[in-house]
């Protein structure tokens, strides 16, 4: 994955982009938002979600994990609270990597 620059939009058909490390016509598959709370790069500007998001929220388990938990549970008994507690991290744990890496 690489951060790049979007130049002006030509028409509908064409993004033209800079500051990229790949080989020329190398396809570009997908681009998505900087987002400044995730991405972390000092020199860049975001547009959209610029504000991290609110990380107080609660992982449900539908009933039929409940039950797939529960057959797991003998060999794995933490196994939920490490599930829940991986989903609950989100981007802050991307963040906390790249500061550190």
């Amino acid at each position: 994955m690489s951060i790049l620059d979007i130049n002006p939009v030509d028409g509908k058909t064409t993004i033209e982009v800079g500051g990229i490390d790949i080989l020329d016509r190398t396809p570009v598959i997908d681009i998505k938002p900087y987002i400044p709370y995730a991405d972390i790069l000092d020199s860049a500007e975001g547009g959209y979600a610029t504000e991290k998001p609110n990380s107080n929220f609660e992982v449900c388990f539908s009933e039929a994990s409940e039950k797939k938990l529960a057959v797991l549970a003998s060999n794995f008994p933490e196994l939920r609270d490490l599930i829940s507690q991986v989903l609950t991290q989100g981007s802050q744990t991307c963040m906390a990597n790249k500061r550190s890496g």
